[in-house]
């Protein structure tokens, strides 16, 4: 190996180094190169090219060793600015400790010089210990960006191969060696710090944690979800999109879709100012691919209230069901709401009430009748009163007023029955036993106009709108009474003088 120690100065000149396995050290204060070719400066060897600085203190005859921050290497981009040769940027190399024969730590800092400025100020550095830091000189992490631009990841071009990713790999084993991953490791971590006036510490993050030990076809995750809390310093798990998908608040495991654990009555809430706060369920028929029309019954949405039973969580034992009352198209989309509880000692629920797509509210019955309100069942109120309805003057037209003598008549053409229920048609649950009341094609040939039929051709009747026919009766009845008490009075009053007459001739008798 031959060392070669050379001063010199070239001017226009293209200078070329030709190397056969030895050294060649350029040790003079300045070398210049001054060419208007592409290639100033080339190495040739059939071995690693190497360009190399090397640094010593003290003497070139009595080196010492290399202390911290010493700059061992420069290399410099200069250009000219119209009076001289200034550097625009720059990559340094440079110690990051005293060097002895077992510690040799460097750093390699990148230098450049913004537009309208002079100055070369460092952007890059990759620390001794393989950290990089962006805009900082000590990165504490592998990598490290400093400044207001925060960092991205551009890609572009058609199509699924071209994608902008940041991600973290985790594996058992070592980097030469690595193995499977293994369940409840954290595959990669995002994290949000803040600074607290001494240093920085974190406040929130996004975690990937695995949930099975991996295999190549078995690769389960979840994602967390931490923030911390007002007054607190330790970030607490609040969100978790599970490996089944499910999605958990305040929740570790969710065993459905979206589950939520409250700890207080707060729940759930949605805000909307100007507008309607709006919670909703979409329910189709066919698949989420090819979805087709709702179908009759379907449930469009549930609302559902779950308990523990002592050995685990139930399904809804209450419940407010949104259901397709027919056949959906374009232009008809009807829709009933049905209420269901579950009986004491029973397990089922059970619908109670329903409102169905007319608007009409069955209690204990699917309102079929067409009525505004069907009850099956007696029905009272809690206090006592009647129930009101409008009965003004001003709100009528064409009034008669009727015949009580007619009216009596046709009540006593009514014909008052005893009877038990035989139902099997209506599906109304009929009570048992004696029943008192009448029949409505007997009270049809009477008052034709108070007998409707239902849906399904049976005839019906309201017993409180016969009130006023029961009224005029007694009216009639009364004119009746009156009249008789009359003709009775007068009869009294004829019969008394009779006896009058009578006693007289009594008394006149020898």
């Amino acid at each position: 190996m031959k060392n070669i120690r050379i001063y010199l100065i070239v001017l226009g000149q293209y200078l070329s180094l030709t190397s056969f396995a030895q050294s060649i050290s350029l040790t003079p204060s300045n070398i210049s190169v001054n060419k208007s070719g592409v290639d100033d400066l080339t190495i040739k060897t059939s071995q690693n090219p190497n360009l190399s600085g090397v640094r010593y203190n003290g003497s070139f005859d009595t080196p010492t060793a290399v202390i911290n921050d010493n700059t061992l290497l420069d290399l410099r981009a200069q250009g000219f600015d119209g009076s001289n040769f200034v550097s625009g940027a720059t990559l340094r190399f440079q110690s990051t400790e005293n060097w002895t024969t077992t510690t040799t730590g460097t750093a390699i800092y990148f230098y450049t010089t913004a537009n309208g400025t002079l100055s070369n100020t460092e952007r890059m550095v990759i620390n001794h210990d393989g950290k990089v830091g962006i805009g900082t000189s000590s990165p504490q992490v592998e990598l490290e960006v400093v400044g207001n631009g925060g960092f991205g990841v551009k890609s572009f071009g058609n199509g699924n191969s071209f994608n902008s990713h940041i991600f973290g790999a985790k594996a058992s084993g070592s980097q030469t060696t690595p193995t499977a991953s293994t369940n409840d490791q954290i595959l990669a971590r995002f994290e949000g710090h803040g600074h607290n006036g001494s240093y920085f510490e974190e406040g929130a993050r996004i975690e990937i944690r695995a949930k099975e030990n991996w295999q190549s076809a078995e690769n389960g995750s979840e994602i967390n979800f931490y923030t911390a809390p007002i007054n607190g310093d330790t970030p607490l798990r609040r969100m978790t999109i599970a490996e089944n998908g499910n999605i958990g608040i305040n929740n570790t495991a969710p065993a459905h879709y979206l589950e939520v654990l409250a700890d207080n009555d707060d729940g759930i809430a949605v805000k909307r100012f100007s507008g309607i706060p709006t919670i909703f369920g979409v329910e189709a028929g066919g698949n989420s691919n090819i979805p087709s029309a709702s179908l009759n019954d379907q449930i469009l949405m549930r609302l559902g209230g779950k308990g523990h039973d002592g050995a685990g969580f139930t399904n809804a034992k209450a419940r407010i069901d949104f259901r397709v009352a027919n056949n959906w198209t374009s232009t008809n989309t009807p829709t009933a709401i049905d209420f269901s509880t579950t009986p004491a000692s029973t397990t089922t629920p059970q619908v109670q009430m329903t409102l169905s797509a007319p608007g009409n509210l069955g209690i204990g019955r699917l309102p079929t009748a067409g009525f505004r309100l069907e009850v099956e069942g007696d029905a009272a109120k809690n206090t006592a009163g009647n129930w009101s309805s409008h009965s003004d003057r001003r709100l009528k037209t064409n009034i008669l007023y009727l015949n009580s003598q007619e009216m009596l008549q046709k009540v006593l053409n009514l014909k008052g029955v005893t009877y038990e229920w035989n139902d099997t048609k209506t599906g109304t649950k009929r009570p048992t036993g004696i029943q008192y009341g009448f029949i409505a094609q007997e009270i049809k040939e009477v008052f034709p106009t108070k007998i409707k039929e239902d849906p399904n051709g049976y005839l019906m009747t309201a017993y409180g709108d016969y009130d006023p026919m029961f009224v005029e009766s007694i009216k009639a009845l009364k004119e009746l009474i009156d009249e008789q008490k009359r003709e009775i009075e007068l009869l009294k009053n004829r019969l008394s003088g009779v006896e009058a007459n009578n006693k007289i001739k009594t008394d006149k008798m020898p």
